[in-house]
């Protein structure tokens, strides 16, 4: 099975041991000494964010369901910009902040308050953070939010 090269029972594309579900360092050297969030220390002490899901120019239709966003991170202290302009221009940026894990909900009713003017338009999305005085601010993804059949 694809994406289980080292665990016969969940996803650990690093073989560090640590499922990719819950891999804050995704990618970690082989042989390389790692904590119990499967970072080095060196990938410990800098902070990286790389959007992971939905895939990019993704389509998801979300059929009333609340929209999660995953990256590959190893920072505390995220910050989600969620938006249809590619400069995530204030007025129209959904912010998710404060994030302590590599993933973020946005809610459907939040989307469909804030962002249903764009359906089947681009959305684009960044993670920033920071951590020990080191700020990032990852590529921004972009997708395609769509109703979906069965949504109100």
């Amino acid at each position: 099975m694809e994406g289980l090269p080292c665990a016969e029972n969940y996803p650990d594309r690093d073989c560090d041991g640590v499922p990719d579900e819950t891999d804050r360092c995704p990618g970690t050297p082989a042989g390389e000494l790692h904590d119990a969030k499967g970072c080095t220390a060196l990938q410990s002490a800098s902070c990286v964010a790389s959007p992971r899901f939905p895939e990019p120019s993704q389509e998801v239709d979300l059929d009333g369901r609340d929209l999660e966003l995953r990256w590959d991170g190893t920072c505390d202290g995220y910050v989600v910009y969620v938006s249809p302009d590619p400069g995530f221009a204030p007025a129209s940026t959904v912010v998710l902040s404060r994030l302590t894990t590599p993933r973020a909900v946005l809610p459907y009713a939040t989307w469909k308050e804030h962002l249903a003017e764009v359906e089947g338009q681009p959305v684009h999305w960044q993670v920033r953070g920071g951590k020990e005085g080191r700020e990032f601010v990852s590529e921004a993804r972009t997708m395609v939010l769509r109703r979906g059949e069965g949504a109100p």
